[in-house]
């Protein structure tokens, strides 16, 4: 349980219930978890049950005017209790419906809603219906870009702007912007922000056999190579992909077989943009960022890529 965030219990009452709240992040999971003096039938009334009884002694514990600081520590510490009891009943459920967490589950966690009741004298964990939807902190809508601190000049998240608008067609292969529910609409997901403004962008995972070209290109690759047939597909894919881009001004700027990557269809896809990383011997200095640096690390990876020679035998580029 040491792995899970706690935080302070959220009142959730009304005029018709009184009710309390606790949140746990878990697993890409957001678990919203209700104790309420208002429980469903059949399960125990407030008068007579566990959860009942704690929400006795937090509201006994909130009638103060927040002024005397023991008053106000002594809430706090009973929030902290009962929050801790609830942790230790819902654990277990916790650890069963939260499978392992990707990036994206821990940006964009589905909120799981339980309640917590009393039957024949023992807690149990229901399905709960409170009203909670929230959205991850620190991820925007593209569309809100420039209210995250974006500014022109941050050229990986240029471009990917400028290709989200373009329709390429099916046989160019690069990352889209992710999209996931928010309520019941779709959001673009565009950068994501913290206190000190942009810290990066998510896109969409690509399932791959190979995850970098580099190996083969390189002829460096353990075992076997891919057989000349698709190494010559890639290399057409791979040329096809940056004339594209070239024809709508778009220049890949960050060429080298680390941002080529192979789905498990044996598609090339083409990743990453932006010059600061290609000083690795595939194109001269002077043509980063230029469409003739591009052309020129096309063409050694695609020497590399047909080498015939066996493993080891290959020594273009350097990583």
């Amino acid at each position: 349980m040491d792995q899970i965030p706690r935080h302070l219990l959220h009142d959730m009452s009304s005029e018709k219930i009184t009710a309390y709240m606790a949140k746990y992040p878990y697993n890409g999971q957001l678990f919203s978890v209700l104790i309420s003096d208002r429980a469903p039938e059949p399960y125990q009334p407030h008068s007579n049950s566990i959860e009942g009884a704690w929400v006795d002694v937090l509201e006994d514990a909130s009638y103060h005017d927040g002024k005397d600081p023991q008053k106000t520590l002594q809430q706090l510490r009973m929030e902290n209790e009962v929050e801790r009891k609830m942790l230790e009943v819902v654990f277990p459920t916790l650890q069963e419906l939260a499978p392992a967490p990707t990036i994206e589950e821990y940006l964009f966690p589905n909120c799981v809603k339980l309640e917590l009741v009393t039957k024949d004298g023992k807690l149990e964990i229901i399905p709960g219906h409170h009203i909670d939807v929230e959205r991850a902190r620190y991820v925007i809508p593209w569309s809100e870009m420039e209210k995250a601190g974006f500014q022109p000049g941050d050229p990986e998240v240029e471009i990917y702007g400028k290709l989200k608008g373009l329709e390429l067609g099916p046989e160019i292969r690069i990352p889209e912007f992710k999209v996931a529910a928010a309520d019941d609409a779709w959001v673009s997901i565009g950068l994501i922000t913290s206190g000190n403004g942009v810290v990066g962008f998510i896109m969409a995972k690509i399932p791959a056999k190979h995850p970098s070209l580099f190996p083969i290109v390189t002829n460096n690759f353990p075992g076997e190579r891919p057989a000349m047939a698709l190494r010559q597909q890639w290399a057409a894919q791979m040329e096809h992909t940056v004339a594209t881009l070239h024809e709508h001004g778009i220049v890949w700027g960050n060429a080298k077989p680390d941002h080529l990557l192979v789905d498990l269809e044996d598609n090339l896809w083409l990743l990453g943009f932006g010059g600061q990383l290609t000083l690795e011997g595939w194109m001269d200095p002077s043509l980063m960022e230029t469409k003739e640096g591009d052309l020129a690390a096309v063409a050694k990876m695609k020497e590399g890529l047909l080498d015939e020679r066996a493993n080891g035998g290959n020594k273009a580029g350097t990583k």
